[in-house]
C-alpha cells in the first residue's frame, strides 16, 4: 500500500507510527494515513 500527497496535505505517518510511504499490510489490517497541512 502507498500514499500520495493531496493538494496542500502532505503525508506525515501511518497510524502505527511508520513514516514510510510504502507500507506492507495484510488483509484485514486497519491502517490510517495521517497528513499534515
Amino acid at each position: 500500500m502507498a500514499v500520495a500527497d493531496y493538494g496542500s496535505y502532505v503525508f506525515d505517518h501511518w497510524s502505527d507510527g511508520s513514516t514510510n510511504r510504502f507500507h506492507d499490510a495484510a488483509a484485514g489490517d486497519s491502517l490510517m494515513a495521517v497528513y499534515r497541512n
